[in-house]
């Protein structure tokens, strides 16, 4: 489709969620890239921008073949525009869990706050506003949210045994990283970490629930689906 095609449905981003025979197609069809390239995604910002695709896949759209450099081939070239444009070394590590959530969603915002704080051009709200701002714009927001869009249940949209037990194993590995070396005591590495505690905790939980409670994961995709 062209871009003039799909910006006719740009109002109807996160309104609805997907059919979920269309997202078992989609999630069968991408999980293996989709878990590397959110290491990667990490990789980049933490290590200062090596490039983990080749030129060739110019769009980065995210659809296959994705050229991905392989491991043989580091150190790997750094993103021109980390080196010409932007600083890519992350100031903070923010998890969208924390974030929202109302025990530790100040504590959160108050992180960024302090990055933004005494930078030219910009005007932070006083430490003590913060909680206030968080509860109006989480609790208080009357603004559609992504968690109420129309459809199943987001619950509903689950993974196999097989495609969680990759998970872990990827968390498992990036914790192993940041948490080793070059990165030990490094404090974005050690917020980072943290979070991977988090996703291993929740991810464990899911797989335990779906082999001793429900074992009768969201099933796979026919592969006729493919053709």
């Amino acid at each position: 489709q062209t871009f003039a095609e799909v910006s006719e449905h740009i109002y109807d981003i996160f309104t609805e969620r997907s059919p979920l025979e269309e997202w078992i197609k989609w999630r069968d069809l991408v999980f293996e890239s989709e878990l590397d390239l959110w290491g990667y995604q990490i990789d980049f910002y933490m290590e200062g921008g090596p490039q983990h695709w080749r030129d060739l896949d110019f769009n980065r759209v995210g659809h296959k073949p994705l050229y991905f450099r392989n491991e043989s081939d580091r150190p790997w070239p750094i993103d021109p525009r980390c080196t010409d444009c932007m600083d890519c070394v992350p100031a903070l590590v923010v998890t969208h869990e924390k974030l929202k959530n109302p025990t530790t969603g100040p504590d959160e915002l108050t992180k960024i706050a302090d990055v933004l704080r005494g930078k030219e051009g910009m005007t932070v709200i006083s430490e003590e506003a913060i909680p206030c701002v968080w509860n109006e714009v989480w609790a208080h927001n009357t603004a559609p949210s992504i968690d109420e869009r129309a459809g199943l249940d987001k619950g509903d949209y689950g993974f196999t045994n097989a495609q969680l037990g990759e998970i872990l194993i990827k968390l498992e590995e990036m914790k192993h990283k940041y948490n080793s070396g070059v990165w030990v005591n490094v404090s974005v590495a050690v917020d980072l970490v943290t979070a991977f505690d988090l996703y291993t905790s929740e991810v464990t939980e899911e797989l335990d629930y779906q082999t001793n409670v429900n074992p009768a994961p969201t099933p796979p995709t026919d592969p006729s689906y493919y053709q």
